[in-house]
């Protein structure tokens, strides 16, 4: 038989299990995905633990597809998702939402050598059999369709492999995930074409019950700003520069043997 769902407000679950359960994408860069060594890392696993610690209780994290995102979350499998989460009406609609605590413009994944033919909607409108590709998340879909009704989607399940379909033409996503995806790939970068689209807003999902846990949230995200937290990780995890208050990660030439191993 499948688990019960946890009862009552989300905030009470927490405290009562000293354990805060926290659902992840891990293929959403820079939010939310693995290193080169494997370890899952991004801008909300950072914010996630920082909030685990707090709250004072243990974290756990759970993957999640974007497919059974909202399933899960009627479910309560967790307690709060994140992963570069956009905030759209459906979403206010049907679950608790945070205050948006990143934005980002739409932006164009492409080709350095076909750049020219995406810096505006009225240059990608007229290119014909043109293909978009967006990883399989409902909400990616939808919009692709709506901005670019005349072009072929692709749907893909993720854009870890999007440099091995030549079919595609350009991938979308917000600028930040965009840059990030492009930063180690020197034949690609990002674009925001003139006239394309807004402000994606970016946000917890939180299922119903949540309120409370909300209203701390919401008050929790604007002391991570005064305390200048937000802007270390935004430095480090999406401009890409070095936080030298970021502890390193632990080593025995570092922390036994006493060797710099930078």
């Amino acid at each position: 038989m499948p688990a019960v769902p946890p009862q009552g407000p989300v905030l009470d679950h927490i405290q009562q299990t000293g354990e805060i359960s926290i659902g992840f994408n891990p293929g959403i860069v820079p939010f939310s995905y693995r290193n080169g060594r494997g370890d899952l890392v991004g801008f909300d696993i950072a914010y996630a633990y920082q909030l685990a610690r707090d709250l004072n209780v243990k974290l756990r994290l759970i993957p999640f597809t974007w497919r059974d995102l909202a399933r899960d979350l009627s479910r309560r499998r967790f307690d709060l998702a994140l992963s570069g989460i956009y905030v759209t009406d459906d979403r206010l609609e049907k679950f608790v939402v945070s205050n948006p605590y990143y934005s980002s413009p739409v932006a164009l994944i492409v080709r350095n050598a076909v750049l020219d033919k995406f810096l505006s909607r009225a240059s990608i409108e007229a290119q014909t059999d043109l293909t978009v590709a967006v990883f399989d998340d409902p909400i990616m879909v939808d919009l692709a369709k709506r901005i670019l009704p005349n072009k072929k989607v692709a749907v893909i399940p993720s854009y870890s492999g999007l440099e091995n379909h030549p079919e595609i033409d350009a991938a979308i996503w917000t600028l930040a995930q965009a840059k990030a995806w492009a930063a180690p790939r020197p034949d690609y970068t990002a674009v925001i074409p003139k006239d394309l689209g807004g402000q994606f807003l970016i946000a917890y999902l939180m299922p119903t019950g949540a309120d409370q846990l909300r209203t701390f949230v919401d008050y929790w995200l604007r002391l991570q700003q005064v305390s200048g937290f937000r802007d270390r990780m935004v430095r480090h995890w999406i401009d890409g520069k070095r936080d030298t208050k970021l502890r390193p990660r632990w080593s025995i030439l570092r922390n036994v043997l006493g060797w710099d191993s930078d």
